[in-house]
């Protein structure tokens, strides 16, 4: 069984809570901001436009794991926009694998209380015993056989597995190491399609990515098939820090042409509709090589994550500098960031990636004749879609 709480944003107060079946307050507020902003953030990009996904978001000070459901009513707020509703079921994080096993259901149910919503609501007014029999019925889960769990144990996740789920690749062309990519796609927002065996094993795997970013929340999404079995239509596949995809689902899927990063559990990385910067991925290949090196998984884990901050520190120094409106040599302004002229060019490609700073403003820091590209993005909330 599920708690349920059903979230709203308020345009005086902000994100609150409709209805929930969580006694505890705190708790029940921070899962209603944190589902209402993550949509407004990650997903809206027009105040008239409609919204429908899912999302899985954890809150690990309170070890519970949220699946969201978001989307918009066919009712207006006061300043004229559709108002933002979301659903989230809510279970201690040990039964994540029984969340996800029932997403698909949970979607298809909340299709049914919006539309009973829209049909007999209206917001700031009581909700009628129909709508509150649904949303408890809601988080009535279905349960999870042992068979379809991928282990009866809890699976542990350390910097030491991480490795050996991404090796590192040596060849003719040379030193490559899976995780450049993932840590890369992350710190310069380039969508990272992660592909397992089973999505319950992939969160597990992102859980432990979480203590990396430290700046702000990682966006985890999931791509969960609403067809109905008859039409032939197309779902489509979030934007988001991280995508998780099922092998199968890795089968039928399509990307638009946008920069995005896959990698496969065990497998090589793949860099697709982005060529790469050799200045960016040497960087990134030196700080994992090293963290590889170090035999004391902790005191692996602390550098890996000192070198990252670092680099976000550094990524605001330059981000300032470009600003500043100065100008330079590349290897002039390296010795103002302190570091060295392939390290500034990670950073500065990180920053283009971001679009922290415009282009123009780039080019006439460097006063290169080769000119930054601006990132022109197809897709603004997803990157493919899955046939």
């Amino acid at each position: 069984m599920a708690d349920v709480i059903l979230s709203a944003f308020d345009e005086k107060v902000g994100p609150i809570a409709i209805f929930t079946t969580i006694k505890d307050p705190i708790l029940t507020k921070k899962i209603a901001v944190k589902s209402v902003v993550s949509t407004l953030t990650n997903v809206r990009t027009s105040a008239s436009e409609n919204l429908e996904g899912e999302a899985i978001i954890p809150f690990p000070d309170e070890n519970v794991i949220s699946f969201i459901y978001y989307t918009t009513l066919n009712q207006r707020t006061e300043t004229g926009e559709l108002r933002v509703i979301t659903l989230s079921a809510v279970v201690q994080k040990e039964n994540n694998t029984s969340l996800y096993a029932n997403a698909s259901i949970l979607s298809q149910n909340a299709l049914r209380i919006k539309r009973l919503l829209n049909k007999n609501y209206s917001y700031g007014q009581p909700l009628s015993p129909e709508v509150i029999k649904e949303l408890e019925r809601w988080g009535e889960l279905k349960e999870t056989p042992k068979s379809e769990v991928i282990a009866e144990k809890e699976i542990e996740f350390g910097l030491s597995s991480l490795f050996k789920l991404f090796p590192t690749k040596k060849d003719s062309k040379g030193y490559s190491d899976p995780l450049t990519a993932l840590f890369f796609g992350l710190l310069s927002k380039i969508p990272v399609i992660l592909i397992g065996p089973q999505i319950e094993f992939l969160l597990e795997l992102t859980d432990m990515l979480r203590e990396f970013r430290s700046e702000e929340e990682l966006d985890v999404r999931i791509s969960i098939d609403l067809r109905d079995p008859t039409n032939a239509a197309t779902f489509k596949i979030p934007r988001a820090d991280i995508i998780l995809l099922d092998e199968q689902q890795n089968q039928k899927k399509h990307f638009y042409a946008d920069p995005i990063i896959v990698i496969g559990v065990g497998r090589d990385s793949k860099y697709i509709n982005y060529t790469g910067s050799e200045s960016a991925i040497h960087t990134f290949n030196n700080i994992l090589k090293k963290a590889r090196e170090i035999s004391d998984e902790s005191v692996s884990f602390l550098y890996l994550k000192g070198e990252l901050l670092s680099f976000t520190a550094k990524l605001t120094n330059l981000k300032a500098y470009c600003l500043s409106g100065k100008q330079g040599k590349a290897k002039d302004i390296a010795k103002i960031i302190n570091v060295n002229e392939g390290y500034l060019y990670a950073l500065t490609e990180v920053i283009r990636l971001r679009s922290l700073v415009p282009v123009e403003q780039l080019n006439l820091m460097f006063r290169k004749k080769t000119k930054f590209e601006e990132l022109e993005l197809r897709g603004k909330k997803f990157v493919g879609f899955i046939q």
